[in-house]
Formats: C-alpha cells, sequence, structure tokens
C-alpha cells in the first residue's frame, strides 16, 4: 500500500488508503474491490464477481477474503443449544441463514475498518473486521437486532442495546438454552483462550 494513497494492485485486489472509517469492500457478485473513504459515509457500491460464502453468522468469505463481522459474536458452527429440554446442534445455522439473505441482494457491501493510528486494513485473527450493508441498512445491526448473534464485548458497544432487546423478545438463539460464543470457545481449548 502506498503511504500517500496509492493503490497497489495484488491479484484481482485493488488495496486504496483510507482515511477515518475504513475501507469499502463491496459484493454484489461481480468483482471484490477496496475503494477510498473520505469520511464517515461509504462510497457507492462497484459490482463484484467473487462468490460470497457464508462461513458462519459473523463470518464470511467473498473471493479470497474472510470477513469478521465488526461488534458481533454468534454462535460458532459446532456449537449447539437447548430448545424446550431438548438438545440441538444446528443452533449456529439460523445465524448463517440470516446473513445468507442479505449476501444475496444485489446492493450488499462490507465495510472494512483501519485500526486507528494505521494506514492499513483492520485484520484480526487472519479476517478483515468489517461491517456490512444492505443499501443504508447495517447487517451487522439486524443479527443482533434480531437474536442471532450477541454484541462483542470489546468492540460491539453500539450492539448492546438490541442484543438487550432481542433477550427481552426471546429472539433467535435468546428463545434456547446455550453457552455464550466465548465460554463454548474457551471450553474447546487447551489453553483456555476465547478467540475466534
Amino acid at each position: 500500500m502506498d503511504e500517500l494513497g496509492g493503490s497497489v494492485m495484488i491479484g484481482k485486489i485493488g488495496c486504496v488508503s483510507a482515511t477515518l472509517v475504513g475501507i469499502a469492500l463491496s459484493a454484489t457478485a461481480q468483482s471484490v474491490q477496496f475503494e477510498r473513504i473520505s469520511n464517515d459515509r461509504l462510497l457507492v457500491p462497484s459490482p463484484v464477481d467473487e462468490k460470497i460464502e457464508v462461513v458462519d453468522g459473523d463470518t464470511l468469505w467473498i473471493g479470497i477474503h474472510q470477513i469478521r463481522l465488526y461488534g458481533i459474536d454468534a454462535l460458532e458452527s459446532k456449537q449447539g443449544c437447548e430448545i424446550t429440554g431438548e438438545s440441538r446442534t444446528y443452533c449456529a445455522s439460523g445465524a448463517s441463514e440470516f446473513l445468507r439473505t442479505f449476501t444475496e441482494n444485489k446492493d450488499f457491501r462490507c465495510e472494512i475498518y483501519v485500526r486507528d493510528g494505521e494506514n492499513k486494513p483492520w485484520v484480526r485473527y487472519g479476517r478483515y473486521v468489517a461491517s456490512c450493508y444492505v443499501g443504508d441498512m447495517d447487517v451487522n445491526m439486524q443479527i443482533v437486532r434480531n437474536g442471532w448473534a450477541y454484541a462483542d464485548r470489546y468492540h460491539g458497544k453500539l450492539f448492546v442495546e438490541a442484543e438487550q432487546t432481542a433477550r427481552r423478545e426471546g429472539k433467535g438463539i435468546f428463545a434456547t438454552k446455550h453457552q455464550t460464543p466465548w465460554d463454548w470457545r474457551k471450553s474447546q481449548r487447551d489453553d483456555g483462550c476465547t478467540c475466534e
């Protein structure tokens, strides 16, 4: 990446430096591109030709790039739950299906963040951290609001109220008995890390 804002091509991906908010990654079914953000508003998305694959309720692939949805923490793919006393193994699939409905929209796009003081995309556990949108609708917020994910305990302060509402209304995973994603991850690791 050029420090003066020039582009560096990496295969089919053009990385352009960003200011303030992040870098927009458009994903509609034609080609993945990073675009300059000059203020708090996203640029109009470009068509993309890369395949979008939903991994789970907070992770997806756009072409060869893995995206982690900012501020939310969904159940892990292999994580089970209990619904009215009956054990289920597919509780995380509701979040995946909910996210998939958005990625099928032609106006789906993701905004990749930069870390404060850095001039490069924010990457967490090998995934670009992003907020995704369909038009003006915040997909990350919709996932939490509909009960398919928790507000991330470190980066999801904007989503806490939506999580509390989903809990009160018993939406999505909040209609089940389950471990939080971070407790489940910790139980699966020998070193006790709650890593994603």
